[in-house]
């Protein structure tokens, strides 16, 4: 019975040796065909990252790609080509664009609340994270503001800072999301500009006052015409511009916007309208400059630019170094405008209100403000920047530093001319009291003569 027993057990185990075997080989057998699935996918793409041709923008992206890097004997040394060989790879990947957006579907479906620097909000809106400011890069900012204000004591200066929508409407954030005090970030901005004799203009509670409105594009970082409507009207006190009153028309140009923030994501569900205020006629007659294109346009509205990914260009036509916007105004009144893009549909605002209009983006601007002010009578100065901008950027202290270096240097010249002509008045004065001793002399020795 025993032996019976023990056949038993003996078969019994041999038979739940064979299933684990069995189970065994199956598992191998999967994991060798996905194994070699993951391998062809790989081989596939690196195939067809060879064949398709490289591009140099990114549409969806809103960005330029990294081309295949050059290597030489100081990149190979110093490891930068293998990592720009990184970012090339990472750039070029084949059908880029749909890995992108599917990463963001997989991130949305596992929970994720947010990617790289943007919150998948609520109603649907994608929001910029607050950056948080660069301390140095800030104070230099700072300082080289305050310092430009010295250096032009006779000019009003006005600051205004804008935050992001995360900031203005915190409801909209995911649930327990960690995020930058903003609005304590530009109190204390404000501040220092404001002790420093700035004029400041509250952004902020301007749109505060009309959160629940189309005031930020839900795909993109900025605000919409609407919101900067209501920072200009924020500002009309500050920069006395109260009268005369201008009337607009409002016209939807695009239903179909899809901005940086859904390019940073990969998030394409949701598309945004942009609308444009169009001055009623014959309030002001106006044209503008554009100097790096060799441009002059009778709009500030750029229609072509609908028709490409980035359509917030339709401000302007984008960025530029220096925009002047002329009019046949009267007013005896000329506003130079430092900004980032968010004053791009701002500043049409402005135009009924001054002669001339200079806008300077000092991200792109090589050429010495100090000109414009000594050279186009400027009696107003406004900042305009978002506070993600202002907080790491530091070109606005580059160009403002360089515009001061250039009034102290006239300064110096025109002190040392004076100087100069000083001396020469009072060589001339000797020398005409020499010659006038020398004749009154000749006419008393003439006098005696015999």
């Amino acid at each position: 019975m025993e032996d019976k027993n023990k056949q038993k057990a003996s078969v019994s185990g041999d038979r739940s040796c064979a299933r684990q075997h069995g189970h065994r080989r199956i598992a191998g057998w999967r994991s060798d065909i996905l194994s070699r699935l993951i391998i062809g996918i790989v081989a596939v793409v690196i195939i067809l990252g060879l064949i398709i041709p490289d591009r140099d923008f990114s549409d969806n992206e809103n960005r330029n790609l990294t081309t295949f890097p050059r290597p030489t004997r100081e990149s190979l040394l110093s490891g930068d080509f293998t990592s720009d060989l990184s970012s090339y790879l990472a750039d070029q990947f084949a059908f880029r664009d749909f890995w992108v957006s599917f990463n963001h579907d997989m991130e949305i479906i596992s929970g994720k609340k947010e990617t790289g620097d943007v919150y998948f909000g609520k109603k649907g809106c994608l929001l910029a994270r607050p950056a948080t400011p660069d301390d140095d890069a800030m104070s230099k900012t700072l300082d080289a503001m305050l310092r430009y204000h010295e250096d032009y004591p006779n000019i009003g200066m006005t600051a205004m800072i804008v935050p992001c929508y995360a900031a203005v409407d915190p409801s909209l954030l995911p649930a327990h999301a960690p995020v930058r005090d903003q609005t304590g970030d530009i109190a204390s901005e404000n501040q220092k500009l404001s002790d420093g004799g700035y004029q400041i203009v509250q952004a902020q509670s301007a749109l505060e006052a009309h959160a629940d409105e189309y005031i930020y594009y839900k795909t993109d970082h900025h605000w919409t015409t609407q919101g900067a409507y209501y920072a200009f009207t924020a500002s009309q006190g500050v920069l006395d511009i109260m009268a005369p009153t201008a009337t607009y028309t409002q016209y939807q140009v695009s239903d179909s916007f899809q901005g940086t923030l859904a390019s940073q994501s990969g998030s394409y569900s949701t598309k945004d309208d942009i609308f444009v205020y169009a001055l009623d006629a014959d309030q002001t007659k106006y044209y503008v400059d554009i100097p790096d294109l060799g441009q002059t346009t009778t709009s500030v509205y750029d229609s072509s630019k609908l028709d490409e990914k980035d359509q917030y260009q339709v401000f302007f036509g984008g960025n530029h170094p220096l925009v002047e916007i002329h009019t046949a105004n009267k007013t005896g009144r000329n506003l130079l405008v430092f900004k980032d893009s968010y004053a791009n549909s701002l500043v049409p605002f402005y135009i009924p209100y001054f002669d001339n209009i200079y806008m300077i983006d000092p991200r792109y601007y090589y050429d010495s403000a100090d000109i414009l002010m000594t050279t186009d009578a400027i009696t107003d100065v406004l900042f305009v920047y978002s506070q993600n901008t202002l907080a790491t950027d530091t070109s606005l202290a580059d160009v403002l530093n360089d515009a001061s270096q250039s009034a102290q240097a006239a300064s110096d010249a025109s002190s040392d001319a004076s100087a100069g002509t000083s001396d020469e008045t009072s060589s001339g004065s000797e020398a005409v009291t020499a010659t006038s001793a020398n004749a009154a002399e000749e006419v008393n020795t003439e006098s005696v003569a015999p």
